[in-house]
């Protein structure tokens, strides 16, 4: 009930209850009884509800808790209980004080006609003190005030209730005996709908009721029906017991009571059995749900733990990795510092003087091998590798591959055979990569394999794939550790005699290289000490084209005619170094450390071949190539990149700006001689 509806309902309250006091003063009874042979509302029981019906108006509009409205709520109903009081301590003393003509002082009782006529009964009296009770405890916001609210009002309607059902079945009401309940109709209607009104106003009490309604279907409405129907029933039983036997009449009025009550004690039964499978349901759910949930978070949990295990695992390979990586790049710069030093001196011998180059010379090519795997990594994780395909023979590769690492075989005392049989096998791929995924595979079995040992090779076309085998005869392979043998980082074990594993990319890279050709990579070991096979499957062509030849290519000339060249680089070292070893070889040279210097030299100058670095200040070599090439006498010029950005954008960038050839730093000059010895390219237009 909202406040406005129990502000209205506490003004009709005090309204009616003023009409039987004004009535009574002017001597009639007509508002103050039910009908003819009913109790009358007395005067200090129509005071008392003025009074009351004020006290809950005032707590309707919302001042219940706030002062000065607070204080008045407590007075009205102070003022209620006055004359309840004395009513109570006149029946405690047996007196008779007449107090019903203290309000209305020319009432006449006649009391040889009813003992009680005019005076408020004893139950009347209790029910006002205890609903005034209630009204006080309105006004404190506590979890006590709310009790007594519930408390006493709602022993005022269940009283209320009572008094319908007894003054609904009374034979006689206008007796002398003070019977229960001694209370008018109206009487007891005014104080149902004041508990009523009082119990809305407590909200834990209508939180209370509603949660009633939800378990057992207890709906505050019934609450209409239950004062009625007594009531209906009551005059219902009167009418009867004139035109039937009495016995009748009540078996009828009892009988339906009975069963009123048992169709509401059963749909509120019914309500109780289904709201108690329902929740049996959600209990099942809910417990279902819980286990689903449970299973899902230690799932959660386990995979959290797997996470947590490769990250620990990851950072430790990366640690690895990275002491590894030192390690590896401090090898061969070791020894070229110590080669670079003694090639200082003036009186080196000459057999020293070629052993230092040579040594200067074989560190070079594995400095530039470690720096090529790491950015063939990075490029294949990604995904910007692109691959130059052609039909390419796998006896060719393996030939190349073997000739790659010849040093490192011969160096190491090892003995290579290669079975390729005559028939050629053809597969769709990159030279280049399959070279380099061979020779991989052969400087890994050198590196795990004890000196004096033995590799073989052997191409073979099996199921109508090509099939490129490498064995060893070498430290072999744990079998816990095969299924990660190509994973990046990981490296088994260093073996007795301290073999260097590497930065454990080599593999990694092996297997890129294969998927990306679409093809598999195995590996098989029988255990450490019995050697390592691993096998590589490509798809097998028809060749519809003429082979490269991977031996094919323009050997330098030493008797080249002497070339002009122009190096572009700000960085002078190498440049200083590249001019001189050109020099040596009676090219002309010219260097210059920026773009503009480069473009201003070239159009002076007129070279045949121009090396341009990319990344030159003021004008880089991008717009350079670009502005030679716009010029006429340019498109003829053979222009070379020498960067150190070698991805697939670079070279694209490099071939569209107009360069002939893209090559990753550090160049080697014999790459360098063959671009200088082939024909060149047509002039552009």
């Amino acid at each position: 009930m909202t406040s406005r509806a129990t502000a209205i309902g506490g003004s009709g309250v005090a309204l009616f209850a003023t009409l039987v006091l004004l009535a009574t003063f002017f001597g009639s009874t007509t508002p103050a009884r039910f009908g003819a042979g009913w109790r009358v509302m007395v005067a200090p029981t129509a005071f008392a509800f003025v009074c009351l019906g004020l006290a809950c108006a005032v707590a309707g509009v919302g001042h219940v808790r706030r002062s000065p409205g607070a204080w008045i709520v407590r007075a009205l109903a102070a003022t209620a209980v006055l004359l309840p009081m004395a009513t109570l301590a006149e029946y405690a003393f047996e007196a008779r004080w007449r107090i019903e003509t203290w309000l209305v002082p020319s009432l006449v009782v006649d009391p040889t006609l009813d003992a009680y006529a005019g005076r408020m009964s004893a139950m009347t009296a209790m029910t006002f003190v205890l609903i005034a009770i209630a009204v006080v405890a309105l006004t404190f916001p506590t979890p006590v005030g709310a009790s007594v609210v519930r408390w006493a009002g709602g022993t005022t309607l269940m009283l209320s209730w009572l008094a319908v059902i007894a003054v609904s079945f009374e034979r006689d009401r206008l007796n002398d005996l003070p019977r229960f309940p001694g209370m008018a109709v109206p009487t007891v209607i005014l104080f149902a709908v004041t508990s009523v009104l009082v119990l809305s106003s407590s909200a834990t009490a209508m939180a209370r009721l509603r949660a009633a309604n939800a378990d057992i279907g207890l709906d505050p409405r019934l609450l209409v029906g239950a004062f009625a129907l007594p009531i209906v029933l009551g005059r219902a039983h009167l009418l009867l017991a004139r035109r039937v036997d009495p016995g009748l009449a009540t078996a009828l009025v009892t009988a339906t009571f009975a069963s009123i009550g048992a169709i509401v004690m059963w749909r509120a039964a019914g309500r109780m059995f289904r709201l108690r499978s329902q929740r049996e349901a959600l209990r099942t759910d809910l417990e279902q749900r819980v286990r689903e949930r449970t299973r899902a978070l230690a799932e959660a949990n386990a995979e959290l733990e797997r996470s947590q295990a490769q990250l620990r695992e990851s950072d430790q390979r990366k640690d690895e990795f990275l002491a590894t990586l030192a390690h590896e790049l401090r090898n061969p710069l070791a020894p070229i510092r110590t080669s670079v030093e003694l090639l200082k001196s003036p009186t080196l011998p000459a057999a020293v003087r070629q052993q230092s180059q040579e040594i200067i010379a074989r560190q070079m090519r594995h400095l530039v091998r470690l720096i090529d795997d790491l950015l063939d990594v990075s490029r294949i994780t990604a995904g910007k590798l692109v691959l130059q395909r052609t039909h390419v023979d796998l006896r060719d590769v393996v030939a190349q591959a073997v000739e790659t690492a010849r040093d490192t075989i011969d160096g190491a005392g090892h003995t290579c055979t290669v079975e390729a049989g005559t028939a050629a096998v053809v597969v769709d791929g990159d030279l280049t990569r399959l070279t380099q995924v061979t020779a991989n595979l052969l400087l890994n079995a050198c590196k795990f394999t004890p000196r004096g040992g033995r590799i073989s090779v052997q191409v073979s076309v099996v199921g109508g794939s090509g099939e490129v085998r490498v064995r060893d005869s070498g430290m072999g392979i744990p079998a816990e550790f095969l299924p990660r043998v190509f994973e990046k980082f990981a490296q088994a074990a260093s073996a007795p005699g301290g073999v260097d594993g590497g930065l454990g990319l080599g593999l990694a890279l092996v297997k890129a290289l294969v998927q990306l050709h679409g093809g598999t990579v195995a590996v098989k070991s029988d255990g450490p000490g019995l050697g390592t096979e691993f096998a590589i499957r490509l798809p097998v062509v028809v060749p519809d084209a003429p082979r490269v030849d991977a031996f094919g290519t323009a050997e330098p000339d030493s008797a080249m005619a002497p070339q002009r060249v122009l190096i572009a680089d700000d960085n002078l070292d190498p440049v200083h170094a590249l001019a001189a070893w050109l020099r040596q070889r009676g090219h002309e040279v010219v260097t210059v450390g920026d773009g503009r210097s480069a473009l201003e030299q070239v159009e002076r100058w007129r070279p045949s071949l121009v090396l341009l670095d990319l990344g030159m200040p003021h004008v880089n070599g991008l717009e350079v190539c670009r502005a030679i090439r716009s010029q006429t006498w340019g498109r003829a010029i053979r222009i070379v990149a020498q960067t150190g950005w070698g991805q697939a954008a670079d070279r694209k960038r490099s071939r569209e700006a107009g360069f002939d050839l893209h090559l990753v730093k550090p160049v080697d000059p014999a790459e360098l001689e063959r671009v200088m010895v082939e024909p060149v390219r047509p002039s552009r237009g």
